[in-house]
């Protein structure tokens, strides 16, 4: 059984080294999240045919070999053919398209991103690699960037028309949605609800302004059900490239623990506090995912009541968190920064590149399992044993 100071863990069965990820206990329920290969990731590099830019590719992001799923994704655009990636946070699905320029060279991308921190991240990286990059806005009237990025809201709407312009037409060759998920997630209602963002379940108008080329849907996480409603949303072609593999994470062990639900949060979180408080800068780092903005702000006001104000190891991240905040939380959780406990919605689930992280807490129940994958994903990206726990609460009728 792992150790996690303060809370008596709910056992596991087996060694924790080699059993799944994708199984845990929670009361006397099991939740199994493995899902079924689609294409088998075997070594298949040697059946290959590469493109001639191959060996520029490898020099250009300084790298050795590229991954299975990154040939598989790379020869399937190389050969015109719309491609869905379903693989694990840090599988590397980014490389896929951003080798196209080496594939078309004088041809641009556009790529759709759910959230402008998701564009900002990607945008500086693509640059420092030397690649030119722009945001699509009413000025860019010219398309003569290797990569575009915008919105849903941008693309398809605000500036639908550049996209019919002459130069858009001429060098648009490849059209990205990252983070798929978001448009079953984000575009469609549930039940009498409105859709969060409507037209996220509108991309698919894409395939009529540029029937010809391919498109990429990437996401770190989808069920059989949820991507085949991608691919349909997206008017993918019969003859598309499905590169998909297990969520399965074997070196996060998932916990579970019920929470009085009259409990203070200072009796939730003594364990966390006092480490903190003991260990300061090198705590390990942690990240509490929340439900709502209120939970968020109880939490964060727990540990303004120990700590105080000025203290900076400690942090939360929101939908309605300045701009400025957001951008100083994400260069410190891309690095080993003095952030040691992030206290965030989903917003943070996406958009961040975490590092040194190999603790995630998620407190209450995650509404549905895509996204509870992705923010566990977080965890645990170099390799190394990581946790997740879940903190719940059960509300007992009357």
């Amino acid at each position: 059984m792992w150790e996690t100071p303060g809370f008596p863990l709910v056992s596991m069965q087996g060694n924790p080294g080699n059993r799944s990820v994708g199984r845990f206990l929670s009361g006397e329920t099991t939740w199994n999240l493995r899902v079924s290969r689609v294409e088998t990731m075997g070594k298949h590099g040697g059946n290959l045919v590469f493109p001639s830019g191959f060996h520029d590719i490898k020099k250009k992001f300084e790298i050795g070999d590229l991954r299975d799923i990154q040939l598989r994704g790379i020869r399937a655009i190389a050969n015109g053919k719309d491609l869905f990636v379903g693989c694990k946070t840090g599988s590397g699905k980014s490389l896929i398209y951003e080798t196209f320029p080496f594939l078309n060279p004088r041809s641009s991308v556009l790529v759709l991103a759910p959230l402008e921190s998701i564009i900002k991240e990607q945008s500086e990286r693509l640059q420092k690699i030397g690649f030119s990059v722009t945001s699509l806005t009413p000025e860019l009237h010219d398309c003569e960037s290797d990569f575009i990025f915008g919105s849903p809201e941008a693309v398809l709407d605000k500036y639908r028309a550049s996209l019919l312009t002459k130069s858009f037409q001429k060098r648009v060759k490849l059209i990205v949605v990252d983070e798929a998920h978001t448009i079953v997630q984000w575009g469609f209602g549930r039940k009498e609800e409105e859709p969060f963002r409507e037209w996220f379940s509108n991309i698919g108008e894409l395939r009529s302004l540029f029937p010809i080329f391919p498109i990429v849907a990437l996401t770190a996480t989808s069920s059989a059900s949820q991507r085949r409603k991608i691919l349909n949303s997206l008017c993918f072609n019969k003859d598309s490239v499905i590169v998909a593999e297990s969520p399965d994470r074997e070196n996060i062990k998932i916990t579970s623990m019920q929470v009085p639900n009259n409990e203070d949060m200072h009796k939730t979180f003594h364990w966390l506090i006092e480490e903190l408080g003991d260990k300061k800068d090198t705590c390990p780092r942690h990240v509490i995912f929340c439900e709502t903005i209120l939970t968020v702000s109880k939490i964060y006001s727990t540990f303004l009541d120990i700590f105080g104000k000025d203290c900076k190891y400690f942090n939360m991240f929101h939908s309605k968190t300045k701009e400025s905040v957001k951008e100083e939380i994400r260069k410190d959780m891309s690095r080993n920064g003095i952030i040691r406990v992030l206290i965030c919605t989903n917003s943070a689930g996406m958009g961040v590149n975490y590092s040194h992280l190999s603790n995630v807490i998620h407190y209450g129940l995650p509404h549905d399992m895509d996204t509870f994958v992705q923010q566990m994903g977080g965890a645990g990206r170099d390799g190394g044993f990581s946790h997740e726990l879940i903190l719940f609460k059960v509300k007992r009728k009357c």
